[in-house]
């Protein structure tokens, strides 16, 4: 398996960006933490990552649709969903589509 050097984050909550963020770090894991689908497709425009943590429920887009549009600007790029809010049909379509 390849080394991971940069994961990137995409959570709008600042408690769990940050403890994401910081666990990462002590595992010597470069992050970039975006706060929105918008602002993390801007950034992988310019910094591609070896991985997506992603927020299901972000301020201006859903994860499915960033992890969408994602995939069509990174090809495949490994996403981890992270949520309080989702629900076994919205894992299953996420699994099917390469998540």
């Amino acid at each position: 398996m390849a080394e991971v050097r940069t994961v990137a984050i995409v959570e709008d909550d600042p408690i769990i960006g940050a403890s994401l963020a910081q666990r990462f770090a002590i595992e010597g894991i470069t992050t970039q933490w975006w706060r929105s689908g918008e602002e993390a497709l801007a950034g992988f425009a310019r910094h591609r990552p070896q991985v997506v943590v992603c927020d299901i429920r972000l301020p201006d887009l859903d994860g499915e649709s960033l992890f969408g549009r994602s995939t069509r600007l990174l090809g495949p790029v490994p996403f981890l969903f992270i949520t309080a809010f989702g629900d076994i049909e919205q894992a299953v379509r996420l699994v099917r589509a390469g998540a």
